[in-house]
């Protein structure tokens, strides 16, 4: 299972070679991506610590779109959007959500290569990387908010005599093609209903399409500190 608090790191190259000029932007944008993220662990924004004696957008915090969806944009090899997508998720810059809404809402290129490659090095979760290879999830991938053996407990009525206890495939495809569609709970640590009644703004985003609240806690919800579950 792949450990997203313990990340490794990894080492590569340019991508696109417009002589020095661009290696230089790309170099500038790499290193912004970097400052960004260290700015975002110690709970700051990258802001200009004196005022402009002029109108300046150098004066407003960065955001990560300003660095990094630029670079995304241009024509460039997968080793590039690597990278640049290393270096976000290595310090926490943005949610896991973010990227997979580049490439649906603004058609940003993420080849499933890069996608594999970022979830090989620990960077992303397998959630997230098999929603880009099509690829069925599975229990680990649902950790978040799928637990098999609790799962099993609570759909014991409806399960016994169906599905073994220890089959684990099973109870996960389960989960997948039932237990989402209808909002029943997976695990102790995620509650649907929950979680709907909790963030209003997410009620009013997804109505009863359950498997969104799904969605939106494992990409989003832990990143922005949500909770899943009424606690005791």
């Amino acid at each position: 299972m792949k450990n997203r608090r313990n990340q490794k790191d990894s080492h590569g190259g340019n991508s696109r070679c417009n002589h020095s000029g661009n290696r230089i932007g790309r170099l500038a944008a790499g290193l912004l991506t970097a400052s960004i993220g260290i700015a975002a662990l110690c709970g700051t924004t990258l802001e200009a610590q004196a005022a402009a004696k002029y109108d300046s957008r150098w004066t407003d915090p960065m955001s990560w779109e300003d660095t990094i969806e630029p670079e995304l944009l241009v024509e460039t090899d997968n080793n590039m959007i690597y990278q640049q997508l290393r270096l976000c998720m290595r310090y926490r810059v943005i949610p896991e959500g973010d990227i997979w809404d580049l490439n649906q809402a603004r058609r940003v290129k993420m080849p499933v290569e890069v996608m594999k490659k970022l979830y090989d090095g620990g960077y992303i979760s397998g959630y997230l990387y098999k929603k880009f290879s099509g690829e069925i999830w599975n229990w680990n991938d649902l950790k978040d908010v799928f637990d098999p053996v609790w799962y099993y407990n609570a759909q014991k009525s409806r399960l016994a005599g169906v599905i073994a206890p220890d089959d684990y495939v099973s109870l996960t495809l389960d989960f997948i093609g039932n237990g989402m569609p209808n909002g029943w709970r997976g695990s102790a640590d995620f509650d649907p209903v929950y979680y709907r009644k909790q963030y209003q703004d997410l009620d009013k985003l997804y109505g009863d399409d359950w498997a969104k609240y799904y969605n939106h806690y494992i990409l989003y919800g832990l990143y922005e500190g949500r909770t899943g579950t009424k606690k005791p």
